[in-house]
């Protein structure tokens, strides 16, 4: 029984991808293909393992396998992540700051953050930071880092126009 609705799923899978394969460019048939073929080894793996045939630690390797591929791209990102966190914790309050971690924001930078002009007037640069903010706040996806970025360029321009 369960290789029947183990057949079905493949198949139906199979009929949606042709689907979407049918009316793509070529650079997005590309990207089509090798998603095929991720999931079609997650598909063997899964089928080796219900089956008994496969462990399924050695199942998780297998599958971890293109991320250890991307390990030296991703390193950079994950040192820098793992650094702002040990500098948030040696805050005083064990939390981590709302402020950037230079502090010294100049009026050129926060006009590029907020993507307003230096003679911008209070009025703009407010609709500025709320339209980033909205977009880039942790609480909606969005990088703490990111949003206390746009905090200090509101701030540092709000301050200017005082």
């Amino acid at each position: 029984m369960f290789q029947i609705i183990f057949g079905l799923a493949v198949l139906a899978g199979l009929y949606v991808l042709i689907k979407a394969y049918i009316n793509r460019s070529p650079g997005q048939k590309n990207a089509i293909l090798g998603r095929l073929a991720i999931a079609a080894f997650c598909l063997i793996l899964v089928g080796l393992v219900v089956t008994g045939r496969l462990h399924i630690l050695v199942a998780l390797a297998a599958a971890l396998f293109p991320l250890v591929k991307q390990l030296p791209r991703l390193l950079p990102h994950l040192l820098d992540f793992l650094d702002r966190r040990k500098r948030g914790a040696e805050s005083p309050e064990g939390t981590t700051s709302s402020r950037s971690p230079t502090g010294n924001l100049g009026v050129e930078e926060a006009c590029q953050i907020l993507g307003v002009s230096p003679q911008a007037d209070r009025e703009s640069v407010i609709e500025a930071h709320r339209r980033l903010i909205q977009k880039m706040h942790p609480d909606r996806g969005g990088s703490a880092y990111l949003a206390a970025r746009i905090n200090e360029a509101r701030d540092v321009l709000l301050a200017r126009k005082g």
